[in-house]
Order: C-alpha cells, then sequence, then structure tokens
C-alpha cells in the first residue's frame, strides 16, 4: 500500500507491517511502541524524516527497510533494532540511532552525517558522508559499545569514523573497522564528564586519510588502545597519529603499522606520549 500526507505524517503503524510506503511533511512512516516494520519505504519531505521510530518504543524492529528524506534524516530509531536497513538524506544524517544494536544496515548522507549513533552496538555497518562539513563524519558516534565490523567514508572535509566518549561508558571497543577521510579516526575523550574512565580499544582497524590517520582530543588524560591497527596518511606533512595541538595524549600502541606520503615509514606520532612500560616475557608475550 502507498500513503502520502502533504500536511504531516503519511502512515503511522504499530504491531507487524510490511511492503508499505509512505510520503509525508513530518515523517513518511512513524513507528509506534511495538513496530515490527518489514521491507518498507518512508519519505519525507524537505526536513521530514524519512522512516521515525523514537523514545516511546518499548520493544520491535525495521527489517530491510528504506528512508530517504530531502534534508532531514533517512531514518531516525530509538531503542528498537535497525536490521538490513538504507538511510538516506541531503542534508542531515542517513540514519540516526541510539540506544541498541544496529545491524547491516547503511546509513549515506550528501551533506551531513552518514550514519550517527549513541550508546549503541554497531555490526557490518556503513557510513558515507559525500560532502561534510567538517565536523560530520561517514560515520559519527557517541558513547559506543562496541563497533564491529564496520567502514566509515568521509569527505575531503570530513572524517570516516568520529567517536566521542564522555566517561559514562568504562569500556569502548571498536575491532576490524575502517575509517576513511581527511582523518580516518577522530577520537574526542572528556573524562570528566562522568565518574566512569573510558578506555577506547581497536583491533585490526585500518584508518586512511588525506590529513591525520588518527587525530585525538581529549578533556582528561586519553585512555585508548591501538593493537595490530594500520596508519596511513597521504599527507607529506601530517602524521599518523596526532594529538591536538596543546594537549598531548598518553596511549598505548603494538603490534601497528605506520605510512606517510613521502616514505615507506614515515614518522608515527606527534604530541603523543607511548604508555607501554612492559616488555616481552620469555615467551615472547607483550602485555599491554
Amino acid at each position: 500500500m502507498i500513503f502520502t500526507n502533504n500536511n504531516g505524517v503519511a502512515c503511522r503503524v504499530d504491531g507487524e507491517t510490511r511492503g508499505i510506503k509512505g510520503k509525508g511533511t513530518i515523517a513518511g512512516i512513524s513507528c509506534g511502541t511495538e513496530p515490527y516494520l518489514y521491507d518498507s519505504i518512508g519519505f519525507g519531505v524537505n526536513t521530514a524524516t524519512g522512516i521515525i521510530a523514537n523514545s516511546a518504543a518499548k520493544f520491535g524492529a525495521i527489517y530491510n527497510s528504506i528512508g530517504y528524506s530531502d534534508s532531514g534524516e533517512g531514518i531516525s530509531a530509538s531503542l528498537i533494532d535497525v536490521i538490513g536497513c538504507k538511510g538516506y538524506s541531503g542534508g542531515l544524517s542517513g540514519i540516526s540511532y541510539s540506544t541498541g544494536t544496529i545491524i547491516d544496515s547503511t546509513g549515506y548522507s550528501s551533506r551531513g552525517i552518514g550514519l550517527r549513533g549513541s550508546r549503541c552496538i554497531l555490526t557490518n555497518c556503513s557510513g558515507y558522508s559525500e560532502d561534510g562539513l567538517g565536523s560530520e563524519a561517514g560515520i559519527d558516534l557517541t558513547n559506543p559499545t562496541q563497533v564491529e565490523a564496520c567502514a566509515g567514508y568521509g569527505s575531503s572535509n570530513s572524517s570516516g569514523i568520529k567517536i566521542s566518549s564522555t566517561g559514562v561508558v568504562t569500556q569502548i571497543t571498536v575491532s576490524n573497522s575502517s575509517g576513511y577521510g581527511q582523518n580516518g579516526l577522530e577520537l574526542i575523550q572528556d573524562q570528566t564528564a562522568g565518574v566512569a574512565s573510558t578506555v577506547s580499544t581497536f583491533l585490526n582497524c585500518s584508518f586512511t586519510s588525506s590529513n591525520e590517520a588518527a587525530r585525538i582530543e581529549r578533556i582528561d588524560p586519553a585512555k585508548a588502545e591501538f593493537m595490530n591497527c594500520s596508519f596511513y596518511t597521504t599527507s607529506d606533512i601530517s602524521y599518523c597519529i596526532n594529538g591536538v595541538a596543546g594537549t598531548p595524549v598518553d596511549i598505548k600502541y603494538s603490534n601497528c603499522s605506520f605510512k606517510t606520503g613521502d616514505t615507506s615509514v614515515g614518522t608515527p606520532l606527534n604530541n603523543v606520549n607511548q604508555t607501554i612500560t612492559n616488555t616481552t616475557d620469555n615467551q615472547r608475550n607483550t602485555y599491554i
């Protein structure tokens, strides 16, 4: 079925709904408290959202659906799972998500953030920012708990993956993931905002950039670990890992590879302190 509304939400759904199309000026499809939406398409006119499921949702999921918006958000969801979906935006986020799990999904934005998330688990997801405006990114996350097998693609003036932590989460793990953009990874840590001390761990990741492969900014001492990661910048004057000027960061990194644009292995660090003090034991193990 196809629904249109020139002055509001095209279709409100709850329970199990399949194969609908909605086009509205507030939302194409709006999900209720217990939605299970399958194989559907929502289109938001101008700043409207394509598919929306707000914080009123108790449980449910959006499966194999597509959200479009002219200049708003393609898909915006909280608490329920988003699985196998695609979100497209001409101005804000392709997919905006918080508090839960998003799997096998792709967010695309022509002028904003491809995939934006907070307090979430991402698995096998991708985010694309075609023309981010400086602070945008392919994938932009705040206090995520786990990121597995994801890829963020930023434009020449935006980051591939951007992660901000405020100390309210004790562990962030990013594994088997990659970031491409002006900065491959942009990591911002503010440990003063909560009682916890967040540790960001990156395993088997790769970051490629035209500026800094990994840019780390902190308010209080950073706690980040990089193991089995690769860093590559095409710039002749930038660093593979860089701390923001005036705020040197203390991190741990082990078994990583570094490459810059003008030498096979360039200077890996600037304004960054290596904090591994352990040596390899008799069995050639290194403790981080």
